[in-house]
């Protein structure tokens, strides 16, 4: 959640401020928003696809 919101905020803020008022490093939030999503969020993913089609109205 933290580093969502300094994803959110990075245009308003500086980076630095946000880590330290949010207690988490810099590095942290350059790592968090260059790594790949997880297995598990991939997964969900699939999943809310899946239901989506699958609740998806029939337009034949």
């Amino acid at each position: 959640m933290k580093y969502r919101m300094i994803q959110r905020c990075r245009d308003a803020f500086p980076i630095q401020l946000m880590c330290r008022c949010l207690r988490v490093s810099a590095s942290g939030d350059y790592g968090w928003a260059t790594r790949s999503p997880s297995a598990r969020v991939q997964e969900n993913a699939r999943l809310v696809a899946r239901d989506f089609t699958a609740a998806a109205p029939n337009t034949k």
